[in-house]
């Protein structure tokens, strides 16, 4: 029995008190910020826990901001969390991408939007947040009869 409970809780412990990545924010080494507040969704459902973190990235993978939790108490996004994030450059122009840590499901997301910076931005408010949302990408197979190369599908709107 003492066993079996090792077993169970040990990877119980683990995912409750699982590490959050260790994105680094250096805001010495950027000179212009833009400011971010966003909502981000799975799928049309709005991930909101407190633990939650946004970061964005360059394009060599150097962090440029990492976010902190808005409790909202006012407006359409109420009782929810929306992020705040400070965005780094040097230039305008510059394309970054963003990540999000789900505490709650201990995993990294890729989101699908990017932005391009602008000095001094503002990018969203707590009553019209920028939309950002997990990425999902498509792999398909599909084993083709002996003899065929090629394959039709039909795809229709939603």
């Amino acid at each position: 029995m003492r066993l079996l409970t090792k077993i169970l809780i040990i990877p119980t412990m683990a995912i409750l008190f699982a590490d959050p990545p260790n994105w680094q924010d250096d805001p010495g080494a950027y000179v212009y910020i833009a400011t971010m507040t966003a909502v981000v969704t799975d799928q049309d459902v709005q991930l909101s826990d407190s633990n939650d973190i946004l970061a964005a990235f360059d394009g060599d993978g150097n962090v440029r901001g990492i976010s902190f939790a808005l409790d909202v108490t006012f407006g359409p996004y109420e009782g929810t969390v929306l992020h705040e994030i400070t965005l780094r450059s040097n230039n305008s122009g510059d394309n970054l991408t963003f990540k999000f840590y789900d505490a709650s499901e201990d995993a990294v997301l890729d989101l699908s939007e990017s932005y391009t910076f602008e000095i001094n931005d503002i990018v969203g408010s707590m009553v019209a947040p920028h939309a950002l949302s997990v990425q999902y990408e498509i792999d398909l197979s599909i084993d083709l009869i002996a003899g065929w190369n090629w394959i039709s599908l039909n795809v229709l709107p939603e």
